[in-house]
């Protein structure tokens, strides 16, 4: 049977709990087993609405006209709102949590089972000033990482990463898919901590970058592959660690074709050659590559330039590399025709 400490304990490791940690399921465990509950239940509301919801045991019966409990107080099933003819033992609590929010807890018995003790309410009294404070902390964490989330994925999508370097080149911490970036370029990261580059002259230049940057001394550029293109840029804004970020030149090739198609309201054969356009094919080497002849390849390019509202390759490449077509995700993006708001 757990203690009055490992339960606040537990509240306090559910607050705080990565993704896929046990967090409040532990809780709610702890605690069916010290109150002998068949179900524990919680519930987080704002303004009225629930926003999250864990409950242990049996599926827990429903609570109604919950906005008429004080607020800190434990209620039995005698005197719950909404609930005054139920006979299945009940004990329930609803806390604050945050601007507009309450936290909801409830412990239930089957119909028949003997009621629950004096100190059963206790220990919800117990967990009242602590429930709604780490409720609110709990749901800050999950925001920020959701909001970390969709960074990284932009991040992603636009061929971003950073590395944060010890001056003697060790890598103290990166850009979670990092490993994404570097595919195709022949770099790897090294069990032994390091950046591996297959070119010695570029990793002597790396090493070089890395002993001379400081918070006096401009970045340092580099380039770490030519095909496909990936940049470095150095900075150390103190006498500490550098901070390498580092950007892959997208290629449209790699684009889903329908994605193309139907952002900028092109044929499946404008958009093959509008993503050669924008590799910085020619349109002799697009004709090649798309088997067509170089006279049907220019009538189809003034067609691309045309729809897409530009002059010439140039208009072509400006328009796809400033757009958020790259931001787009081939599973679920079904966004029409560029379109302004």
């Amino acid at each position: 049977m757990a203690s009055e400490t490992e339960i606040l304990q537990s509240l306090i490791a559910a607050a705080s709990a990565p993704p896929g940690a046990p967090g409040w399921a532990e809780l709610l465990r702890l605690l069916a087993e010290t109150t002998r509950a068949g179900t524990v239940a919680l519930r987080l509301e704002q303004a009225g609405r629930p926003v999250a919801a864990w409950h242990h045991g049996a599926p827990p019966p429903a609570l109604e006209e919950t906005d008429k409990m004080r607020l800190g107080r434990v209620y039995a099933q005698g005197d719950l709102p909404g609930l005054m003819t139920r006979r299945a033992p009940l004990r329930a609590l609803r806390a604050p949590a945050g601007p507009g929010g309450t936290a909801l807890l409830w412990l239930a018995r089957p119909e028949g089972a003997e009621d629950f003790r004096a100190i059963d309410g206790v220990q919800l009294s117990t967990l009242a000033p602590y429930l709604g404070p780490a409720l609110t902390g709990w749901q800050a964490a999950e925001a920020a990482r959701a909001r970390a989330a969709q960074e990284q994925a932009l991040a992603r999508a636009l061929g971003a990463a950073w590395i944060l370097f010890s001056a003697g080149g060790q890598i103290l911490d990166r850009a979670p898919g990092l490993e994404d970036l570097l595919t195709g370029t022949g770099i790897r990261l090294g069990s032994d901590g390091r950046l591996h580059l297959p070119e010695e002259a570029t990793a002597q230049a790396l090493r070089a970058a890395l002993a001379r940057t400081g918070p006096d001394a401009p970045p340092a550029l580099l380039v770490l592959s030519d095909a496909p293109r990936l940049e470095m840029r150095i900075t150390a804004p103190s006498d500490g660690p550098r901070l390498a970020r580092l950007r892959r030149s997208p290629r449209a090739a790699a684009l889903p074709v329908e994605v193309v198609a139907r952002h900028f309201a092109l044929a499946p054969a404008e958009a093959r050659l509008a993503q050669l356009i924008c590799d910085g094919r020619t349109l002799a080497e697009a004709a090649a590559d798309l088997g067509w002849t170089l006279e049907s390849t220019r009538s189809a390019s003034k067609q691309v330039f045309a729809r897409m509202g530009v002059r010439g390759q140039a208009g072509v490449i400006r328009r796809m590399q400033a757009g958020a077509l790259w931001l787009a995700a081939p599973d679920t993006d079904e966004a029409g025709p560029d379109s302004e708001v």
